[in-house]
């Protein structure tokens, strides 16, 4: 899904997090990373928000000056015991 956004604007972005057979599951530790339109890291979380069981935000800030247009693409991570989960989020076209 692709959602429009301004520059300027705050965006959040959403991970959830499901073990192998489907079941959500809160990790040990999060984080995160959003890429730019060439696939350059832009910001870094070094942990997400918890909603709820298996459900974490990164609310980011996009700045009118350094922040590029064109699709914007969030990775969250978390780690569980000796496992790193890795999900891709949103698409976010910045014009």
């Amino acid at each position: 899904m692709i959602v429009d956004r301004t520059l300027g604007d705050s965006i959040r972005f959403e991970t959830t997090f499901r073990d192998e057979d489907g079941n959500l599951f809160d990790p040990d530790t999060t984080g995160g990373y959003v890429y730019g339109p060439d696939g350059s890291i832009l910001a870094t979380a070094s942990a997400l928000v918890r909603q709820s069981l298996g459900v974490f935000t990164y609310d980011w800030q996009t700045d009118k000056v350094s922040t590029p247009k064109g699709s914007i693409e969030f990775e969250g991570w978390g780690t569980y015991g000796m496992m790193t989960y890795r999900t891709r989020s949103k698409i976010v076209r910045l014009t």
